[in-house]
């Protein structure tokens, strides 16, 4: 029995697209409802709107709409929204509840804690759409309350790069002494695509003092099985089409690390 959003949101993130409506369905029932509330500490509000979520005499959709009506701090009502509802509605719930001007310091502990995650919602489908700048705005009014985590760093660094935002993206490098292997490799694409190399020979020079390993990214294919590299291979793969936007991406590490020839 699944007790607690993030094992909800992971559930419905692993499932195709065409299985997720059936899932929802299923979970969101009366014979779930008092398991999943134990961890609200009281907030009256939310036990409502969940109510209202759990109760199976209703469709899905219909649900959502009358609890984001007068709950907007429903998180519950947005993770379905944004797995399975069309575009329109998603975005039109984001602007209803960005309307709402909350104040974030008169929230309890779980209302701040819903507010986080529907920003963080936001931001997810804001990149989904491309809106990178949006979506950097939304970054910042979470970082007001919370100190960045990892997948809020990556996600700043990925913004900054589609919008080519070079500077800034180095500097939030340099100040935030943040090493991830997808953050540095994003960094490096937006430097050479800059033709800032000298910076962009600092960033992989500074990921070499974290993961020496990743020397061997020049030439990954011939390293591809070993564990320690594994971590670079997958961020190398996650960076897909935005890698191809260097052609010389590899040739240029190599060229860092290449010993001078005086003969």
């Amino acid at each position: 029995m699944i007790k607690d959003f993030d094992q909800l949101f992971e559930e419905l993130s692993d499932l195709p697209f065409e299985e997720r409506y059936d899932y929802a369905d299923q979970f969101f029932t009366n014979s779930n409802y008092y398991e999943y509330i134990k961890e609200l500490h009281g907030n009256k509000k939310r036990e409502e709107s969940l109510k209202l979520l759990f109760d199976c005499r209703q469709e899905l959709f219909e649900k959502v709409d009358r609890i984001l009506g007068s709950d907007v701090l429903c998180a519950e009502a947005y993770l379905i929204a944004i797995f399975i509802m069309p575009d329109l509605d998603i975005s039109n719930y984001f602007r209803a509840f960005l309307d709402e001007r909350i104040c974030y310091e008169e929230l309890d502990a779980f209302d701040q804690d819903s507010y986080l995650r529907i920003l963080n919602m936001l931001v997810a489908y804001l990149i989904d759409l491309h809106n990178y700048s949006f979506s950097l705005q939304v970054l910042d009014m979470i970082d007001k309350y919370v100190t960045p985590d990892l997948s809020s760093l990556i996600r700043r660094g990925y913004c900054l790069m589609k919008l080519e935002r070079a500077d800034d993206f180095y500097d939030l490098f340099i100040q935030s002494n943040f090493r991830d292997p997808l953050f540095c490799i994003h960094l490096l694409i937006t430097l050479l695509k800059a033709n800032d190399e000298k910076r962009a020979k600092e960033v992989y020079l500074a990921m070499l003092e974290t993961y020496p390993a990743i020397i061997d990214l020049v030439q990954p294919w011939e390293n591809e099985d070993d564990p320690v590299l594994a971590v670079f291979m997958d961020a190398l793969d996650a960076a897909g089409d935005d890698l191809l936007s260097v052609p010389y991406f590899f040739d240029f590490l190599a060229s860092c690390t290449q010993k001078p020839n005086y003969s």
